[in-house]
């Protein structure tokens, strides 16, 4: 089975669609919570360290596939500390550890970057009107137009920022992706057959 990379503007449902996608091929989805956890869980002790820090991260990645769906939510909610980002080496080796045990769904990271020469992976991004991402964050959040509005923009800029602070790239360069899902035409479900249908067509 192929990786599949998302990346997503804020509320255009890239999140979703992994969802949906993760139920169908039976796929686990790598996020920024479930990275910050690994490595807290690491650090922590909580997990044997090996000899080799990417090696430690492998079997990291590999002991939280193996929980039930229940506790593996329980665990990344319950360690992550957020006031200590991750460092550059940490994303790598985690999204390369992803490659490695395939049949995952890794959000965001840059990943669409650190696996671009890799066989057998599928880039998407996911994008939609501004109007309709400020209307979800207004409808999920509780928010006024006004505060959705800053929020959206302060989600996008971080997006953007992350990606050209750690590699140099614009993520919004559309050579990045193999497919290009605006929501603001084709609904979530649609996005998620349109990239299964992608993903039978890997070469």
């Amino acid at each position: 089975m192929a990786v599949i990379t998302i990346s997503r503007e804020s509320g255009s449902g890239g999140k979703e669609i992994a969802a949906l996608l993760s139920e169908k091929l039976n796929y686990q989805i790598l996020t920024k919570a479930v990275m910050m956890d690994l490595v807290g869980r690491l650090e922590s002790g909580a997990l044997a360290q090996s000899s080799s820090e990417g090696t430690s991260i492998t079997e990291g990645l590999l002991d939280w596939m193996s929980m039930p769906t229940a506790q593996r939510e329980k665990s990344t909610l319950s360690s992550i500390d957020f006031e200590k980002p991750l460092t550059i080496r940490q994303v790598r080796d985690l999204v390369l550890a992803a490659y490695q045990h395939d049949n995952m769904i890794i959000i965001g990271r840059g990943s669409q970057v650190i696996l671009a020469d890799k066989p057998n992976v599928l880039h998407v991004r996911v994008i939609a009107p501004v109007e309709k991402r400020t209307a979800v964050r207004v409808a999920r959040e509780g928010l006024s137009l006004k505060e959705a509005q800053k929020k959206l923009a302060e989600a996008d800029k971080a997006h953007v920022d992350f990606v050209k602070n750690f590699f140099d790239v614009d993520n919004r360069d559309p050579l990045l992706y193999d497919l290009v899902i605006n929501t603001g035409k084709i609904s979530i479900a649609a996005g998620a057959e349109l990239i299964l249908l992608a993903l039978d067509k890997l070469p």
